[in-house]
């Protein structure tokens, strides 16, 4: 019995390390997608930052959320797939 214990304690470790991948994964793309929006908003002018319309840095914003998620689906996903196996 400690032996299926041990092995249910070390799959759940191994989805808790995916499952905080794909959050790590999912803010950084979201980032990127704001990042994104802002440069295309911004003047290039570095002395004058002016937001002359939000709705790019809102899109960027939701589309790699979006992104994100799906990459973070894939990473779970995954590793799910391999403990179902019994491959980790």
């Amino acid at each position: 019995m400690p032996e299926i214990v041990e092995h249910r304690n070390q799959a759940l470790s191994q989805l808790h390390l995916s499952i905080v991948s794909g959050c790590l994964v999912q803010t950084i793309s979201t980032l990127l997608g704001v990042a994104a929006g802002w440069y295309t908003v911004q003047p290039p002018v570095p002395e004058k930052v002016v937001i002359k319309d939000v709705f790019p840095v809102v899109s960027g914003g939701l589309w790699g959320a979006g992104l994100g998620f799906a990459l973070a689906l894939i990473v779970v996903n995954r590793k799910l797939r391999e403990l179902k196996d019994g491959r980790f």
